[in-house]
């Protein structure tokens, strides 16, 4: 009998020791699991989607990196940029998911801005009023935008179209009825304006809630990160249970120990 109760004991004693181990190591994991799955549980509510972080080494980490300006355009005085898919005009992003800039020219109301498929009306402030599907009567597409007058002028293949008065409308037309065009050419953007835009780039390259989907599933340590939260999930597991059979254990020699008490 005392040596089945020593046998219990340190059996007891191993359970109890790996119990406190697997737990302390996992502490750090537990927090981060919880705080993480807290935060994304109410990720619209604090707007995870739309907060960017900037952190030059997190980025870096991330392999986000700023591409090479596609073409750079000035009209009135307001520089307009396509960076990747993302238009900027000045120092504010405009518009995302546009493949090519033709140009940017001034009318006496608005900053007209071509792309290959679009017109953007734009007032001299950045607030885009109008975007026209150029697609629809311009089926090859937009290659140059002009100006005569406060008349706008696109060039599609070999063929001109001039506006309405609205800007809004085209209609074919010769050079000479529009009189002298003023085409928009590309302009060299500085450094300084150009590390602005790259700054403005690289924020909006790392949201929040990217960042805390990556940290909650380890995926953040590329290849390893999956495999240790999965360690991590197997840890708790196995403490779940040690748990148990430890709980098993005490409360069953104490139950056994209580018959004995009641039958003596």
């Amino acid at each position: 009998m005392a040596e089945n109760r020593s046998e219990q004991s340190a059996s007891q004693r191993w359970l109890s020791r790996w119990h406190r181990w697997l737990g302390i190591g996992s502490i750090f994991f537990i927090l981060l699991l919880s705080v993480t799955g807290i935060a994304l549980n109410h990720s619209d509510d604090m707007n995870l989607d739309g907060r960017y972080l900037r952190s030059p080494w997190l980025l870096e980490w991330y392999g986000i990196e700023v591409p090479a300006p596609d073409s750079s355009f000035v009209a009135a005085g307001h520089r307009v940029t396509l960076i990747g898919e993302r238009l900027y005009y000045d120092d504010s992003e405009l518009m995302n998911g546009l493949s090519r800039l033709v140009g940017s020219v001034s009318t006496p109301s608005f900053v007209a801005i071509a792309t290959s498929t679009d017109l953007l009306l734009v007032t001299p402030g950045g607030a885009l009023v109008e975007r026209v599907d150029t697609q629809t009567f311009l089926p090859a597409g937009v290659t140059a935008i002009g100006v005569a007058g406060a008349t706008l002028v696109l060039r599609s293949g070999d063929e001109l179209y001039r506006t309405d008065e609205d800007l809004l409308a085209f209609s074919p037309c010769h050079a000479l009825d529009v009189g002298e065009i003023q085409w928009s050419a590309p302009s060299t953007i500085s450094p300084a304006e150009l590390t602005v835009l790259q700054q403005l780039y690289r924020g909006r390259g790392l949201s929040l809630e990217r960042l805390l989907l990556d940290l909650h599933s380890g995926k953040i340590f590329v290849r390893v990160g999956p495999v240790l939260m999965d360690a991590v999930g197997v840890t708790l597991i196995v403490l779940s249970f040690l748990g148990l059979s430890m709980w098993y254990r005490r409360n069953g020699k104490n139950g056994k120990n209580g018959d004995s008490s009641r039958r003596s």
